[in-house]
């Protein structure tokens, strides 16, 4: 395979099934994160921006890139797909009309650099630069911390009951 990885390859698949949304994807732990967006993709035409954190499509949670690619997979281009995305510590909801996927077809080598070439003016993608990363870092930092706050409050109410219950 050539610079990409086995995920993006993963990626181009599932979406060659259903329906193209245009964006890579890196795992985080609230869901999966916008790493890059194709111009003119369904994606960019729905609104979704890098560092979108995709956590639900069509009522599916997404913990991964797996779970986004089976749901993604399952879906037409017929019908608009809901998109649950996490920005700026609230969830939104993006309905995205999938773009019909290329058929692939089997001549074509994935080694052929001609193609690759193409591939590449196709899919202007940006990347997110180290300040923006690290700011999403703490965004979700600080999420995790609300939630970590939210157990810790339900563990104290437990053992309030059963010292009362013992009582």
């Amino acid at each position: 395979m050539n610079a990409q990885t086995k995920d993006d390859a993963a990626e181009a698949t599932a979406e060659s099934r259903g329906g193209k949304l245009g964006v890579t994807v890196e795992e985080s732990t609230l869901g999966v994160r916008v790493k890059t967006i194709q111009a003119d993709s369904a994606a960019t035409k729905a609104g979704m921006k890098i560092g979108d954190i995709i956590v639900q499509v069509n009522n599916s949670r997404v913990g991964d890139k797996q779970t986004l690619l089976d749901s993604l997979d399952a879906a037409t281009t017929a019908v608009p797909v809901q998109v649950v995305i996490r920005r700026s510590n609230a969830n939104s909801t993006l309905q995205v009309s999938l773009t019909p996927a290329k058929a692939k077809t089997p001549q074509k080598d994935a080694e052929d650099p001609e193609s690759a070439d193409k591939d590449k003016a196709d899919s202007t993608a940006e990347e997110l630069t180290d300040a923006e990363k690290l700011e999403q870092m703490l965004e979700e930092m600080g999420e995790l911390q609300v939630q970590l706050d939210i157990l810790k409050g339900k563990m104290l109410e437990l053992k309030r009951d059963q010292t009362a219950a013992k009582q």
